[in-house]
């Protein structure tokens, strides 16, 4: 039986629109969100894309019997992270996220959970995207860190990492790479995620890093999907339902540790 839901994220690398489109295609997603993502010349119709610049901005891409809409943005947080509301098959809150420099990458998000506590509370909720961010790079001597918006995410919100939740795996141990940077194999991070709500766990029924054509040689980032099956979890619950539920072009990188944002005083 196919799974009634499927999630994607992948940062495209700003390659070209109509090459992303195809790779979109391929992934056969209920909902794909990317970033870095070329604005099409004609954008088709259903679709999101917004962003300051035409080759790098956000996009949403609804599968068949599947429809997106903007959700209310808040000023206090970063452009770059954004509510999306999903209808079909199965309703969800998505919060679409690519942490930037300009925001100073995961501290970024954390602001952005606080704008958005209410959409994320007003319907079952997925925070999905490129978060430019990992344990290993944690800093108990910054405002917060991935551990702590992790928590953060957990406690408050009731989220969990599909990835970890699915193989076990403890973040920062990660076996399988999200990211090649400067598309070296020599150095793989695990940045990108798609947590969702905790009760939807004994509904994944695959997370998959996809590290192979047609998405190797677009960009460095590979795309995450998410599989979930059928089930009354995907429609009643969820962090937002717990009332109810109790061309190679080169992409921006992560906060390695040669590539941290400064402080500024």
């Amino acid at each position: 039986m196919a799974p009634s839901l499927r999630i994607a994220t992948w940062n495209c690398c700003s390659a070209t629109a109509g090459k992303t489109a195809e790779a979109v295609a391929a992934l056969g997603a209920s909902v794909c969100v990317l970033q870095e993502a070329q604005r099409p010349a004609a954008l088709p119709a259903g679709h999101l894309w917004l962003g300051p610049n035409p080759r790098k901005g956000l996009a949403v891409v609804p599968g068949a019997g599947f429809t997106v809409a903007l959700g209310p943005i808040a000023p206090a947080a970063p452009w770059s992270i954004v509510p999306v509301r999903v209808a079909g098959p199965a309703r969800l809150n998505l919060l679409l996220v690519w942490t930037r420099q300009e925001h100073r990458y995961i501290e970024g998000l954390d602001p952005a959970l606080s704008a958005y506590a209410r959409f994320l509370a007003e319907a079952p909720s997925v925070v999905i995207g490129d978060l430019n961010g990992n344990v290993i790079w944690d800093n108990p001597r910054r405002p917060t860190d991935f551990s702590r918006v992790a928590r953060r995410m957990s406690e408050q919100f009731g989220l969990v990492s599909a990835y970890h939740a699915f193989t076990g795996e403890s973040f920062g141990s990660e076996s399988r790479a999200t990211l090649y940077l400067l598309r070296r194999r020599s150095r793989p991070y695990h940045i990108d995620y798609c947590f969702i709500p905790r009760t939807w766990r004994r509904r994944l029924r695959g997370v998959e890093i996809l590290d192979r054509p047609p998405w190797d040689a677009m960009s460095d980032h590979r795309p995450v999907v998410v599989d979930l099956a059928r089930g009354a979890a995907l429609r009643t619950s969820g962090a937002g339902s717990r009332r109810a539920a109790a061309g190679r072009a080169r992409c921006e990188g992560p906060p390695t540790p040669e590539r941290r944002p400064r402080r500024t005083r």
